[in-house]
């Protein structure tokens, strides 16, 4: 049971970590004077911009991006333990 919980944690934290590197990927620069910013792995569910003030939140793409990785990480957790039959 504890190596399980070590591995669904470590998996989440990748997750976690992709979705970082995907929203740095996916938004704009800075420097950009219109630049819009995203955050989301693999569903967008927040965009925000300056002066044309968008700004968007979707809960349902968020409950699924929570949603998917708590599957990964428990299939990953799953198929580490499991013993060879």
């Amino acid at each position: 049971m504890k190596r399980f919980i070590v591995v669904f944690l470590a998996t989440l934290f990748a997750f976690a970590v992709v979705g970082l590197v995907a929203s740095v990927l996916m938004s704009d620069s800075i420097d950009t004077p219109d630049g819009v910013d995203r955050l989301g792995f693999p569903f967008v569910f927040k965009e925000q911009s300056g002066p044309v003030a968008l700004d968007y939140f979707s809960r349902g793409k968020l409950v699924a991006d929570v949603a998917i990785a708590a599957a990964l990480s428990t299939c990953v957790g799953l198929c580490v333990v499991r013993k060879p039959l």
